[in-house]
């Protein structure tokens, strides 16, 4: 009978594999398949069940096969008769046992339809992963007629796939945590040289001395684009990157990034210049860091290429709707340019035009495909255009908001008069004379001066702005040939007008050679590449008629110090950092005391109040989290300290990790002043309705020694005088003051407030002038109630501070 079997299932096979070959165009159609089976097994018994390539059986609910097909036996190993012998559960793996009782006990409860995976033990001992598909059995039946299919690659391919996905993430991290390592122990050393640039900037300077320090900040920033480009890329990849939208200066944006490649220029003898088409606004809203990265990149790789020439920016606009602009950036040079064939690849990460080993132009090609990248999340688009041997253009958008201009519009200052620009490159000549022309002067552009001369031989000009080497070149070139004679000549060109002012454009590091040499003829210089407050500047002086630049006075630092005085705590493990740390903030005005781990932090908080504390994250003993998570668990008599992270881990985690420790604001390393004197105004508006500071001295004894300096011999009894003086009428300004609050007459308020204040810093009553500067500040503009509070604390302070003057007293007589 089972031969019989055999020979008749062959025979169906062979009929089978005939159709299929028939259809000669598609296999055929599994429908088409079935119902021909089902035709069949009119004829010639059940072919459907015996010949289907799913796995097909009958289970009984008393827990045994009833029926299997072939290929159920033929995935197992196992014969019929073996199966229908063995209790399917035995065959179920240990592990799926019980979700297979389970199963069975939905379906004998008269689920419509159960889909399942189980794996089951095949004859050699492996086992195979089985996905079925179970109709519940009719009422009053006990037999379940089910649908399989073996999914064993599927899962085995599921689990490679798991395990590639841990993998990856695995490397991930590891990159990325290799990347935060790299990043922390590069901004370290560079938090010194920055931080000491921006010190540098902030004291009296030359012109060219500022220059100088300027790029030396600059570049810092440059070093620290490099780190944070390969930062930005796993962020771009990972799409996490983000972006910080304030308003900037487009010219200063433009300006620093060509600064950063200027010396390198310089040293190639290419000329840099920019310019601004018209109707370019100004300021934008925009991120300044990732534009000036964008421009940082392009016109370095620019520098690269490029032996000889110039490389200019133009940037231009078109408006869009709703109010936004589309900025277009264009760098051109003429450089070596670029195969039409290898264009393509120039955006591309990690790839080089020249990938050989033996390649004249290095980089990781990384800077251009992050340009790309960014010029897209921005809104715009980077299209390269070249010609091999004649250079190459670098086009680039990005969208922003036009920002409300910072100060009105003006007068043309300088309109009616009349320039000449005397330069070889024409970049120059066109970015000197855009800058010229913003106040107002018509200027016209020479290559030389000879076709100067010819074509201002009937006009005449006011000022002419020239290459140096062109204006001080040999015999028939020189700048009497222009009309421009020695102090108290008559002008040889037009004898009958003014000799025209003289700016020499000078090429960067060469000012004060070009200044020394100089003649009274001279009434200026321009470095290059010109930028655009230079030129007004000169241009306003030697129209003026000012010479030679003068020293540039210092921005005056604003000593928060002097307004709003505080005990500040610095902890910090590196000496350079805690050198820069103390420097800023003495630069502001305060006095920190400094400890190098969070140990001695915490014991510095246990033995004094301290108001602001800088922390930085990794220190050795006890990091800056453990340090605030201690902090934040003692109790303090006052107000807690507010304490700011230092950190030079730049992730956004980090920040994330600091504050749920308990800080209240984060710096990233390297420090700028800026940030810091940021910093501190912030802690400064967190205190606005409670006690300014707590711990706060009584008494600055350095007031009184200033006094005692001016004051010289006799002193000591001149400031017994100011005591008495200050001790006897401060009370009556207090009740004055009080009282002033109480009836809202804020006017007198303030004016009393400001007099107490100013009488209070010159004693040293620190806290008192203090809060005397809070009333003279909130009178009016906060809440009566606030201010009234603030009063409260104007005779504990008083009485503190007459303390130690008296104490003082006793020590003059």
């Amino acid at each position: 009978m089972a031969r019989a079997e055999d020979s008749r299932t062959e025979e169906l096979e062979a009929l089978l594999h005939r159709l299929t070959e028939l259809c000669s165009e598609a296999p055929v159609p599994r429908a088409l398949r079935d119902r021909f089976l089902r035709a069949l097994g009119d004829l010639w018994g059940d072919p459907f069940f015996s010949l289907s390539l799913d796995l097909l059986c009958v289970a009984g609910l008393d827990g045994y096969f009833k029926q299997v097909n072939p290929a159920f036996e033929k995935t197992l190993g196992f014969t019929r008769e073996e199966m229908l012998q063995t209790a399917y559960l035995d065959l179920v793996h240990p592990d799926d046992q019980a979700g297979a009782i389970a199963l069975l006990g939905r379906l004998a409860q008269g689920i419509d339809a159960i889909d399942y995976e189980l794996r089951y033990r095949c004859k050699d001992g492996s086992y195979r992963w089985i996905a079925w598909t179970a109709p519940a059995p009719k009422d009053g039946e006990d037999l379940l007629f089910t649908v399989a299919r073996d999914i064993t690659q599927k899962k085995a391919i599921e689990r490679e796939l798991i395990v590639a996905r841990e993998e990856a993430l695995r490397a991930t991290q590891a990159k990325s945590q290799f990347l935060a390592n790299m990043s922390h122990e590069i901004r370290t050393p560079m938090n010194g040289v920055i931080g000491m640039a921006s010190l540098l900037l902030e004291s009296s300077l030359t012109p060219q001395q500022r220059e100088y320090a300027e790029i030396i900040r600059n570049s810092g920033d440059a070093l620290l684009t490099i780190v944070n480009e390969i930062l930005d890329f796993s962020k771009i990849e990972s799409g996490k990157l983000a972006f910080e939208v304030i308003e900037l200066d487009l010219h200063q944006c433009v300006e620093e990034a060509l600064d950063l490649i200027a010396h390198q220029a310089t040293a190639r003898g290419i000329d840099l210049a920019y310019w601004f088409e018209p109707g370019v606004p100004e300021r934008i809203a925009s991120d300044m860091t990732r534009l000036r990265q964008i421009l940082v990149n392009l016109t370095g790789n620019a520098v690269k290429f490029t032996h000889e020439g110039q490389i200019t920016v133009a940037v231009s606009c078109r408006h869009l709707p709703e109010g936004k602009v589309e900025l277009i950036f264009s760098v051109r040079d003429t450089g070596v340019g670029i195969p039409p064939d290898r264009i393509g690849d120039l955006l591309e990460p990690f790839t080089q035009v020249d990938a050989s080993t033996t390649r004249k132009y290095g980089g990781t090609g990384l800077g251009l495909a992050i340009s790309k990248r960014l010029s897209e999340l921005m809104g715009g688009w980077i299209k390269v255009e070249s010609q091999l041997g004649k250079g190459t253009e670098i086009r680039f958008a990005i969208h922003a908001d036009p920002a409300v201009p910072a100060r009105p519009s003006v007068d043309l200052p300088l309109a009616g008069r009349r320039a000449a620009v005397i330069a070889r490159s024409e970049g120059v000549c066109k970015a000197v004379a855009a800058h010229a022309q913003r106040l107002g002067l018509s200027a016209a552009c020479f290559d030389s001066p000879a076709r100067a001369i010819a074509a201002l031989a009937d006009t005449g000009v006011d000022v002419i702005l020239g290459d140096e080497d062109l204006l001080r070149g040999p015999p028939g070139v020189a700048l009497r040939e222009l009309g421009v004679p020695p102090r108290g000549s008559t002008r040889i060109l037009l004898p009958d007008a003014t000799a025209p002012a003289v700016v020499l454009l000078v090429p960067f590091g060469r000012s004060t050679t070009a200044r020394e040499s100089a003649d009274s003829s001279v009434a200026g210089f321009v470095t290059k590449p010109v930028k655009r407050r230079q030129v007004e500047s000169v241009l306003l002086r030697a129209l003026g008629g000012s010479h030679l630049d003068a020293p540039v006075s210092s921005p005056a630092a604003e000593l928060l110090g002097m307004k709003y005085p505080a005990r500040v705590l610095l902890a910090d493990d590196n000496a350079v950092n805690q050198r820069v740390g103390a420097m800023f903030l003495e630069r502001l005005g305060y006095r920190p005391n400094v400890v190098a781990n969070g140990l001695e932090a915490v014991d510095a908080l246990r033995r004094q109040p301290y108001d602001v504390v800088f922390m930085d994250v990794h220190m050795p003993e006890l990091d800056g989290l453990a340090a605030t998570r201690s902090i934040r668990s003692m109790s303090f008599a006052g107000r807690a300290p507010y304490i700011i992270a230092m950190t030079a881990a730049a992730l956004d985690q980090d920040r994330e990790d600091c504050l749920s420790a308990g800080m209240d604001d984060y710096l990233a390393k390297p420090l700028r002043i800026e940030d810091v004197r940021e910093a501190m105004r912030r802690a400064l508006r967190s205190t606005s309705d409670r006690p300014l500071f707590n711990g706060m001295p009584s008494l600055d004894p350095q007031a009184l020694a200033r006094l005692r300096e001016v004051t010289g011999e006799g002193g000591d009894a001149v400031i017994a005088d100011l005591i008495d003086l200050f001790l006897g009428g401060a009370p009556d300004q207090i009740r004055s003051l009080k009282r002033a609050l109480k009836n809202g007459d804020h006017r007198t308020a303030r004016n009393v407030a400001h007099s107490l204040k100013g009488s209070a810093r010159e004693m040293g009553a620190l806290r008192l002038s203090s809060l005397c500067e809070r009333i003279e500040r909130g009178a009016g503009e906060q809440s009566p109630e606030s201010m009234m509070a603030v009063a409260d604390e104007l005779t504990p302070a008083f009485e503190s501070a007459q303390t130690a003057l008296l104490v003082e007293r006793a020590g003059t007589t």
